[in-house]
C-alpha cells in the first residue's frame, strides 16, 4: 500500500474483501468502494496481496512445538 487511507471505512475493507459481513454491510461497503477513491485503491491493492497469499504451498510444520510451549 503506497499512502495510509485515512477513511474510517478502511478497517472493514478485509473483511468485505472475504465476504465476513452481514449481506446489507456488504453491499454497503460495495457502495462505499465505488464511491471512496482511497478504499478503492487499497481495496485493489488488498486483492493483489490475498491472491498472491492464495498462491503459496500450504505450511507444514516440521515437529510438534506444543512439548515446547
Amino acid at each position: 500500500m503506497k499512502t495510509q487511507n485515512k477513511c474510517r471505512h478502511a478497517l472493514d475493507l478485509p473483511a468485505w474483501l472475504q465476504n465476513q459481513l452481514s449481506p446489507q454491510d456488504q453491499a454497503r461497503m460495495e457502495a462505499h468502494v465505488r464511491a471512496c477513491a482511497d478504499c478503492a485503491a487499497q481495496a485493489k491493492d488488498f486483492r493483489a496481496l490475498l491472491e498472491q497469499l492464495k498462491s503459496l504451498p500450504p505450511a507444514v510444520a516440521t515437529r510438534d512445538l506444543a512439548p515446547e510451549i
